[in-house]
């Protein structure tokens, strides 16, 4: 028997709130960081890193995990997953100092890695028609109510006696929540070899390309992160032999799927996808949009932070409209996706991406917050607009055995995209604001004309990604499979199921 409608919609739920909780930490964080600094007596060169480490783990370890959702089962890595999210936040939250504390938040990153493209799988796999697109939409909105919540609750409790850990407690509670509710709420994969072996499954794995990529894509995260903060920044030894190695580890990553692909052998990203027509200009498009996206939220926050110097409950009340636009955002793309061209669509969204950082480019601390900053939130959430769409037509183009894999894909695109697009951002801002004297250790003020020149490289990778939108996706089509289609899909999947 198929899912009923309100199983449905629990399975939504569970999946909307891991990716709730797997951005409620990025918020709480946010604006938590300088109280965790004063308590956890860490130094400003790794106070990054408290951030930092939980990225790493979670995008290096997203193509494995998604092979590993569709092939062991993906509401069994949905939940372990999740399970294993509120455990580690147990263990972050009793941190006595520095070290343990970004462990724990990096290895809290392998929990999220493993639920968010088993989530993604899990919606792909077993939902059709407009209940499918509803559901990536209200993923999408999902993240923004979890970078609000972290916000909002991080500004609150730092200021009280509970502080920083109870953002810990309230995410490990909320996590155990979900990974219960998941087991009972998400049906166990049904495929055809479900019974099969665990060991002859992964057997099935292409191990040695997991390893390259995830060593690969380690070295070049971890070298494009940690040139914000090592002392002589890119000029530091091991910065390009990490560049150059994670290069030539993702170059051989590609040659050796084209060689397991042509042999016939499993491959964990098969090179073949992106002869799929329109597959490599999405993941172009969102690469560009997210770098941007990312890199003028995080110019954003140390704009408040460094150059206002606000308190944490202040920086949060002034982020606060960007989550709520974000939220608005995904709800109107869930609304319009199938009544609009995706073309247009996405151009609504990246007109946004545009305007925030020409505003936030002339941007000055004497200047009103409602005159400006204000505006820049609502406008730095424009690439949520491609975000349902993207999802949806990746997942069309994989087949439903890999549906994870899908997942994975999106997502570690965007964490290349925040990788490359904060380092080079933060390489330019730390230039100018040098060039014009304005070292790290000067006035606060002297940083903005850095921050206004990252401004300008965030606007140059929204026109790209809009010229990829307008020219290389004019043709995408409307995803609106007929009733005689979403008939036969329905009965796929309710057979599949039984």
């Amino acid at each position: 028997m198929g899912l009923s409608a309100t199983r449905t919609w629990f399975v939504i739920g569970c999946v909307c709130g891991a990716n709730v909780l797997n951005n409620f930490l990025q918020g709480g964080l946010t604006v938590a960081l300088s109280t965790i600094q004063q308590s956890l007596d860490i130094p400003e060169p790794n106070l990054q890193w408290c951030l930092s480490a939980y990225a790493l783990t979670f995008g290096c370890f997203l193509l494995p995990s998604g092979k590993l959702a569709d092939v062991l089962g993906r509401r069994l890595l949905f939940v372990l997953g999740t399970a294993w999210v509120s455990i580690l936040s147990l263990a972050a939250a009793f941190s006595h100092d520095q070290i343990a504390f970004i462990v724990l938040n990096g290895l809290m990153g392998l929990g999220a890695a493993a639920n968010t493209p088993a989530g993604m799988g899990i919606l792909g796999s077993q939902l059709s028609g407009p209940i499918k697109t509803t559901a990536f939409a209200a993923v999408g909105a999902a993240q923004a109510i979890g970078y609000i919540a972290g916000l909002c609750l991080g500004g609150v409790l730092c200021e009280t006696y509970a502080s920083w850990p109870s953002l810990f407690w309230i995410q490990s509670t909320l996590a155990a929540i979900f990974s219960i509710m998941s087991w009972f709420c998400i049906p166990p994969d049904r495929t055809a070899d479900y019974h099969e072996a665990v060991l002859k499954r992964l057997a099935r794995i292409d191990w040695i390309g997991a390893v390259l990529s995830t060593l690969g894509f380690a070295m070049l995260t971890f070298a494009l992160t940690d040139a914000q903060s090592a002392p002589q920044g890119w000029a530091t030894p091991y910065i390009p032999v990490l560049l150059v190695l994670s290069v030539v580890l993702l170059v051989g990553f590609i040659r050796w799927e084209v060689h397991r692909e042509k042999a016939g052998a499993a491959t964990l990203m098969p090179p073949s996808l992106f002869k799929i027509p329109n597959f490599g200009m999405i993941l172009a498009l969102v690469f560009c949009a997210w770098w941007g996206f990312n890199a003028l939220t995080y110019f954003e926050t140390v704009y408040y932070q460094l150059v206002l110097q606000l308190s944490p409950i202040q920086t949060a009340l002034r982020i606060l409209p960007m989550g709520i636009a974000g939220l608005g955002i995904n709800t109107l793309a869930g609304y319009l996706i199938s009544r609009m061209r995706p073309v247009w669509l996405i151009a609504l969204g990246l007109a946004g991406s545009i305007a925030a950082p020409v505003i936030f480019a002339f941007v000055q601390p004497q200047y009103n917050y409602w005159w400006m900053m204000f505006w820049v939130m609502l406008f730095t959430v424009g690439p949520d607009a491609a975000y349902a769409v993207a999802n949806i037509h990746i997942s069309a183009a994989v087949p439903a055995q890999d549906q994870a894999l899908a997942g994975s894909i999106f997502n570690v695109t965007t964490r290349l995209a925040t990788a490359l697009g904060i380092a080079t951002s933060s390489a330019v801002a730390t230039a100018v604001s040098n060039s014009k004297g304005g070292a790290l250790g000067s006035s606060p003020s002297a940083l903005l004309p850095g921050y206004h020149a990252a401004a300008w490289v965030c606007f140059a990778t929204a026109i790209i990604a809009l010229v990829i939108d307008v020219v290389g996706l004019r043709g995408l089509p409307i995803l609106r499979p007929s009733p005689a289609e979403e008939e036969l899909v329905a009965g796929v999947e309710m057979s599949r199921l039984e």
